[in-house]
């Protein structure tokens, strides 16, 4: 029997999934929330969860690609069917600088399916954090992810860098992971493709709340009267459009 393989438009072969039932018992929210209330929410989150000792606070760096004709940002703004991301990631140290492993993951959904690659790349956060965005070896990152089926041609390249800190939480009842992200602020921008940048911090922090449930759980509730909002946000869209206004 042939291989079946997902037409997305952009090269890419599904990847494994999980055993039919088992991926459909995590479901994803997304809230939006003021920055300024941001701390209020961390220490609610602090007192109501326990910490996420697997993954601990850390200050990450996102570097978001996309192409010349802005594909990626495109279908964020024009549909929710059919969607790619494209970004590499790298986190930092007890003391916030950039060290350790970097990963390049693509994300791409076609109607209600989602997959996901991650691949570590051979490269170091702490030499990786200083190059400029329109360097050889950003355009090159792409290229490893093809052994797991997603060939990303040379026209994805990135975009921008942003930074924030994030938080993780796990309900104690619900078993809930929830993560805040704060701070976020755009570093840098590739010339070839942004001509401006607003180096302010982002108005907003972002939650994500994974678990079983399709509403947010009753122990956080509480973070609804803080100013959470739920929507579908993209930081990579979201950081676009600030970067662009010049304060």
């Amino acid at each position: 029997m042939a291989q079946q393989t997902l037409d997305t438009g952009y090269d890419a072969a599904p990847r494994p999934r999980a055993p039919r039932g088992v991926e459909d018992l995590e479901r994803e929210l997304k809230f939006v929330l003021p920055a300024g209330r941001a701390e209020a929410a961390r220490s609610f989150l602090s007192t109501i969860c326990a910490p996420d000792t697997e993954h601990p606070r850390a200050m990450v760096w996102t570097v978001y690609y996309d192409t010349p004709d802005s594909r990626s940002l495109g279908e964020k703004i024009d549909s929710d069917y059919l969607k790619m991301k494209l970004r590499v990631r790298w986190y930092g140290d007890d003391h916030d600088r950039p060290s350790g492993p970097v990963f390049i993951e693509a994300k791409y959904r076609v109607g209600s399916r989602r997959e996901k690659v991650r691949m570590k790349l051979d490269a170091d956060a702490g030499d990786i954090a200083s190059l400029a965005l329109d360097a050889a070896r950003f355009a090159r990152f792409p290229r490893a992810l093809a052994p797991a089926g997603v060939l990303a041609g040379p026209e994805w390249r990135p975009v921008l860098r942003l930074r924030y800190e994030r938080s993780r939480f796990i309900e104690r009842f619900t078993r809930t992971r929830v993560s805040l992200d704060r701070g976020i602020v755009a570093e840098a921008v590739n010339r070839r493709q942004l001509t401006s940048l607003n180096p302010g911090p982002l108005p907003i922090a972002v939650l994500e709340v994974k678990g079983r449930e399709d509403t947010l759980p009753r122990p956080l509730t509480p973070l609804l009267h803080l100013g959470a909002r739920q929507g579908s946000l993209s930081k990579y869209a979201a950081v676009y459009d600030h970067v662009r206004r010049i304060s």
